[in-house]
C-alpha cells in the first residue's frame, strides 16, 4: 500500500455539486450568543511569522441554535480558536494556555498533550465579525461550563 505523506494526490479536475453554485447565497453566520462547544480537534500549527500555536476546533450542536437559525442550518457548526501561542515560550503565552486549560477543565502542567483536550467542553462566547466584507461568527471567549 502506498504511503500517504505531504505529496500531492491527484483528485481530478472536475467537481459536481448538489446545486448550481451560480445561484448560491451566503449562509447566515451563527448568531452572537454563548454556546456550549465540544473540542473535536486540536493540533499544533506554525504561523506565517514562524510562531507555533495550537489550533482548537470546537463543534456546536444544532440543538443549541436559536430557532430561526436552526430553520436554515441543520448541521453542527465548527468554530476555531487560534490564540494559544506555544512558541515563543513567554509568561503571557503560558498564562493564556493556563486560563484555557482551566476553562476546559484540563490538567495544566509543564507538559501538555492537546490530544487530551478532545471531548472537553466549554462555554463559547460567540461574536459577529466581518472578514473580507462578509459576516462570520468568531469565538470571543472560552469559559468554564
Amino acid at each position: 500500500m502506498p504511503e500517504l505523506n505531504n505529496e500531492e494526490i491527484d483528485i481530478g479536475t472536475v467537481f459536481e455539486f448538489a446545486q448550481d453554485i451560480s445561484t448560491q447565497e451566503a449562509p447566515p453566520p451563527l448568531p452572537p450568543k454563548t454556546y456550549v462547544g465540544e473540542i473535536t480537534g486540536a493540533k499544533g500549527r506554525r504561523s506565517t511569522k514562524g510562531n507555533v500555536y495550537i489550533e482548537v476546533e470546537f463543534t456546536i450542536q444544532p440543538d443549541q441554535f436559536p430557532l430561526d437559525f436552526a430553520a436554515t442550518q441543520k448541521d453542527a457548526v465548527k468554530l476555531y480558536c487560534r490564540r494559544l501561542v506555544v512558541s515563543p515560550d513567554t509568561d503571557r503565552n503560558r498564562w493564556q494556555i493556563r486560563k484555557f486549560s482551566e476553562a476546559i477543565r484540563a490538567i495544566a502542567s509543564r507538559r501538555i498533550d492537546v490530544n487530551d483536550w478532545i471531548g472537553k467542553v466549554a462555554n463559547l462566547k460567540v461574536k459577529s465579525t466581518k472578514y473580507m466584507g462578509e459576516d462570520r461568527a468568531e469565538i470571543d471567549a472560552v469559559e468554564m461550563v
